[in-house]
């Protein structure tokens, strides 16, 4: 492993400093080149259960592919799948974990089809949309008739490929804060969704789209294409983890052209809006297979999302003790990746926030669509998602929550990586930028700053592999 980590790496500087040198080191190559090496590189370093939630996604994945291939319930597998499941489980992963990797390489195919209650039936409600790529690879791979290690992998790659692509389409899509989303998404955690089991992969992928899109009609407003997309990654946000990240709806507002009538303004905000709610009662509630379990499960004593209708002050109270120094600081390093694998914290805390100034600094640097800038009430459409997301996603996981509890329980950084996007491009709206007739100059220190920013990146996982396998 420390041999193909170490390929992947210099291939990976040589790739940056070829592009460098070839003055074409723009966001989106910078991207592709980091997804495409570092991915790899976390594609073997992390296994496949190393990630929050991670085995049960696999076999809702797996449980789908089955009802696909035999039209049962899916409550079947091979008995090579389930032998390997139990030979290889584990969560923060040690040498012995990839030992038990390489075992279950040797396993022989047996196609016998055995019970399998394995996983969350509650992720049901979630449809096929949120796992088709993993869907898709492990059907192939029972086509195929591969065992169950290429099989896990199989469905890992074809998660890697579609969320890699589809980060890099809206990467080159949005106008401005190019090198922000470039750069965000090369961070452990971003990497780590991208080669996992998990319908996270899919929500980046959308909610990322959906912003750039707004974008790019906000600024091209005659671009009938740029609508287009606003509708239908906005009909996608609606399907995609039951609709809960319709949060970004407000940013339907940038898109008002004071050129236009109230009446065109209002139609031009309506059918995406239109088409985000309709689709999310579609999945939600007319073709839903079970109940909103997010928001209705409680059982006794816990929380419940009624509570905060119920008593709104003392939901607040609980947010503000959430939100606390420590808890959020915890939130912040593990949403970027100083908390990798099951939710373990690896990567130091100095080096994610040294990653960000680098990211920032970059995009200082890049005077691309600056041409025209932020009013005042954008930025409020921009970050009004941000803070629902901060009211909102903890409201969920009431649920989880003990009424003994001062805090709520359950909460993960990765939940609000999907809204990031939104502060870092208010933030770069607000900072100055360089001016035309310096680009020489310019353009060797960013290049600079982006080759250290690369240099980092290997760093985490160099040490994340380290970590893993010295125990």
């Amino acid at each position: 492993m420390k041999v193909f980590v170490t390929v992947c790496m210099t291939l990976y500087a040589a790739g940056l400093l070829f592009l460098s040198y070839r003055k074409s080191l723009t966001p989106l190559y910078f991207y592709l080149l980091s997804g495409v090496f570092l991915g790899a590189t976390y594609f073997m370093v992390l296994l496949p259960w190393t990630i929050p939630d991670g085995a049960n996604h696999f076999w809702t994945s797996y449980q789908r592919a089955e009802m696909i291939l035999h039209g049962n319930d899916g409550h079947m597998a091979r008995a090579c799948d389930m032998a390997g499941w139990e030979l290889t489980w584990c969560e923060n992963p040690n040498l012995d974990a990839y030992s038990r990797f390489e075992q279950a390489k040797r396993l022989s195919v047996d196609e016998t089809l055995v019970e399998n209650y394995n996983g969350m039936d509650e992720l049901l409600f979630y449809k096929n949309f949120n796992y088709w790529p993993q869907i898709l690879g492990i059907l192939l791979a029972r086509v195929l008739h591969l065992g169950f290690v290429p099989l896990v992998y199989m469905g890992r790659l074809f998660q890697m490929a579609v969320v890699l692509l589809g980060w890099a389409y809206a990467v080159y899509r949005i106008p401005r804060g190019k090198y922000l989303l470039a750069m965000l998404g090369v961070f452990p955690l971003m990497l780590q969704t991208q080669t996992g089991y998990s319908y996270d992969g899919m929500v980046v992928l959308v909610c990322v789209n959906f912003i750039a899109s707004v974008l790019w009609s906000r600024f091209e407003p005659e671009r009938r294409i740029a609508y287009f997309h606003v509708v239908v990654f906005a009909a996608l946000l609606g399907i995609t983890k039951g609709g809960g990240y319709l949060i970004l709806l407000p940013l339907l507002f940038l898109l008002i052209d004071r050129n236009k009538r109230a009446g065109a303004n209002a139609i031009r905000i309506l059918l995406p809006l239109l088409a985000g709610l309709i689709a999310a009662y579609l999945v939600d509630v007319a073709f839903a297979p079970g109940t909103l379990y997010q928001v209705e499960a409680a059982s006794e004593g816990m929380r419940s999302t009624k509570d905060v209708f119920a008593d709104p002050l003392s939901y607040l109270g609980l947010l503000r003790s959430t939100y606390s120094y420590v808890q959020s600081k915890f939130y912040f390093l593990s949403m970027l990746g100083a908390y990798i694998g099951f939710l373990e914290y690896v990567n130091p805390s100095h080096g994610i926030y040294l990653a960000l100034v680098l990211m920032i600094m970059v995009s200082c640097l890049d005077n691309t669509g600056r041409t025209e800038r932020f009013h005042k009430w954008d930025y409020l459409w921009m970050l009004l998602p941000v803070v629902i997301a901060g009211v909102a996603i903890p409201a969920m996981l009431l649920k989880d929550t003990p009424v003994t509890e001062t805090v709520i329980c359950g909460i993960q950084g990765r939940y609000f990586l999907p809204v990031f996007p939104l502060v870092l491009l208010a933030l770069d709206g607000i900072l100055p930028h360089t001016k035309e007739g310096h680009d020489l100059a310019v353009r060797r220190i960013r290049y600079g700053l982006i080759l250290a920013f690369g240099a980092l990146q290997c760093y985490f996982i160099w040490n994340t592999m380290t970590v893993f396998l010295g125990r």
